[in-house]
Parts: C-alpha cells; structure tokens; sequence
C-alpha cells in the first residue's frame, strides 16, 4: 500500500524549520497528503499537581499564562509548516486533496492529543537526540506501541529525506521484520540498500537470508554484511557502518525489549534515537 497520508508531530524540542521540510518534502516526492500539528501534552504523564500550595486565583493565573505560552509555541509551529509548504509548493487544502501532494494543519482541540486522532499511514517526528524530551518521546511511544504506526525520526538540521541507500539494521526479530515489510513503498526503485546483522540471531529468529531474499522478490538487489564479530558494542557499531556506507537512513525495529528495560539497562533503540545524525524509519 502506497503512504498517502503523513502525520507530523511538532512538538517545539526541536529544529521544527527543519523537520518541517523535511516532511513537506516527503510528501511532495511521494504524492502524499502531510497533516501538521503541534504536540505538547505528555499523556499519562502530566497532571495538575493535586496538593499544590498556592490560592486559586494564583493557580488560575498559572493555567491563563501556560494557555497563552502554549498559543505561542503552537502559532510558531504552525508558521514553520505553513512556510515549508509554501517553499515547496505544496498547497494547503482544508479536506482530502484529489491525490495530488497537500499539506494542512491540524488545530489542537483543548487538551485533546492531535497528533493520534487521525488514522495515517506514518508519523514523523523530530529524534528526541540527548536531553530528555518527553513530549518527543510520549509521540513516539504511543505512535509506536499504542497506534501501531511507523514512525520516521528526524535528527534536527536535516532537510529532506531520502530512501536511496538505506541500511537496514537486522537482529531477526518481528519488530525488524515489520520495518522492512512497512518500509517497501518507500524504497526507490533500483535503491542501494544494504543489509546489516546488528549481532547473533536468537533461536527461533529471522535469519539475514531470508531477509534479503524477501528484497530480491520485491526486484531488490540488496548487499548483506554482518557486524557481530567486530569489537565494540552494537549501537556505536551500527551508525559508524551507517557513515560508512553514507547511508540516508535507518530501517529497524523499534524496542525489541521493553521500553521500561530500555530506560533502566539502555538499549539499542534508545540510543540510536539519542544519537543517529540520519533518520530512522522505525516499526515496533
């Protein structure tokens, strides 16, 4: 199924100029609709501090003054989109465009969640990179966990993405089985694309062959390179190979291991988010 609909997440902890070219562009170069909006709840996560020891009338001036901030942050994304669209002339329409490349934002509605109340085909968001960024990782987990959408993270600066010389992280897993599946429609036709084993597969897990081979059926020619012998951990493995390679972007599963162990022991997702300088194209 071709992507058509591109869903993209600002949530102002990052270069939103930036990422919003970078996702008016996708669409234009895929004929694709992109919905913007602006994130900033952290779900579950924020919540009125209950025994907050100030008077009501300090309180309601509290809530007036983050409403006005959050008006502004909003506005200024907004801007940003609407300017992306305009320099690469893509229109704005108010309702589904008759298949051409379109652009639109989405207001937000009081403390509604914009960013998962449409069905898309992929969410795009800037990388969380190093500091903490939770709005930014509240959209990626529930657009990855919950929404069960693919999700392509942006490192702040880049401009445009392309999918020409992919490197596709392996493990065997299904997490890295549903990338690749979900990233077929993207890949141009005749792309470079190069398998990497990112360690040992496990019993009972996908080995590399079979992965190449699904390429190969899909008119692919596809290189394979296994990296578990070298020394160094995985992660740093990984996106030194990618410079290597002069790879565009990342395909891989996301949190093979839960997110609770990732936050407690680290792990390769949440590094790469942390620190990849290329997108990453991500499915869980």
């Amino acid at each position: 199924m071709a992507t058509k609909h591109i869903m993209l997440a600002l949530t102002g902890e990052n270069d939103q100029a930036s990422l919003s070219s970078s996702a008016v562009r996708l669409a234009k170069a895929l004929g694709a609709h992109v919905t913007g909006c602006y994130e900033d709840d952290l779900g579950p996560v924020y919540m009125a501090p209950v025994d907050m020891v100030m008077p009501p009338v300090n309180y309601g001036a509290f809530f007036d003054a983050l409403q006005d901030l959050r008006g502004q942050r909003e506005a200024k994304a907004r801007a940003c989109f609407e300017s992306a669209a305009a320099a690469a002339a893509v229109p704005l329409v108010a309702e589904p465009s008759d298949g051409r490349s379109s652009a639109m934002w989405k207001a937000k509605d009081g403390r509604q969640s914009c960013a998962f109340d449409v069905m898309t085909d992929i969410v795009v968001i800037g990388s969380p990179g190093a500091g903490d960024n939770l709005v930014t990782w509240n959209v990626l987990e529930h657009a990855l966990f919950a929404a069960r959408r693919r999700v392509l993270a942006i490192p702040s600066g880049v401009q445009e993405v392309s999918f020409s010389r992919p490197m596709i992280a392996w493990n065997g897993s299904h997490e890295a089985e549903n990338a690749v599946e979900r990233a077929l429609d993207l890949l141009r036709p005749g792309a470079a694309i190069t398998v990497v084993q990112a360690g040992h597969n496990r019993p009972g897990r996908t080995p590399a062959r079979r992965v190449v081979e699904y390429l190969q059926w899909h008119g692919f020619k596809p290189d394979f390179e296994d990296l578990g012998r070298r020394p160094g951990s995985m992660e740093t493995l990984l996106l030194d190979h990618a410079s290597a390679l002069r790879a565009d972007c990342i395909i891989m599963g996301a949190f093979t291991h839960s997110r609770t162990r990732e936050l407690i022991l680290g792990g390769v997702t949440d590094y790469m988010l942390r620190h990849a300088h290329i997108p990453l194209l991500m499915a869980h």
